[in-house]
């Protein structure tokens, strides 16, 4: 079973690496509604503390589908936080009014990177759960 230390540190270094991807492709200084993105990425990393205890355990006991169930969870966490993130848009740029075309690429892409920090999850959770319980060991 994976450690509670080592799931906080999981979702912290998730939580830091969404934070300065998002701060470097902000304005500078960042507008107020970058803390609507501080608030998205504190629920996504505490999604993500929830669910390394879980994938800890599918990787121990080697579940089947275990791959294809993390993707798929990615996928629609992803998808979740492009519906949340295209109803609470706010104003934006008044000039820009997005297509059909955008919205779905939109989906697609959060989708995917959803599925992607999933799997990365995934791994980091195995990574770290091998590595903890063989010091133990030691």
């Amino acid at each position: 079973m994976i450690k509670e230390r080592s799931r906080r540190l999981i979702a912290i270094v998730f939580f830091s690496i969404w934070i300065g991807i998002l701060y470097l492709g902000a304005d500078h200084p960042p507008p107020i509604g970058f803390l609507w993105l501080v608030l998205l990425c504190f629920i996504a990393a505490t999604a993500v503390y929830v669910r390394v205890p879980v994938y800890a355990e599918w990787a121990e006991n080697r579940r089947k589908y275990r791959f294809e169930r993390v993707f798929v969870e990615g996928c629609i966490a992803g998808l979740v936080f492009a519906l949340v993130t295209l109803l609470f848009n706010g104003t934006g740029e008044p000039g820009i009014q997005p297509t059909w075309i955008d919205e779905v690429m939109w989906f697609l892409v959060l989708a995917l990177v959803g599925a992607f920090n999933a799997v990365a999850v995934y791994i980091g959770a195995v990574l770290v759960n091998r590595f903890t319980n063989k010091s133990d060991k030691i």
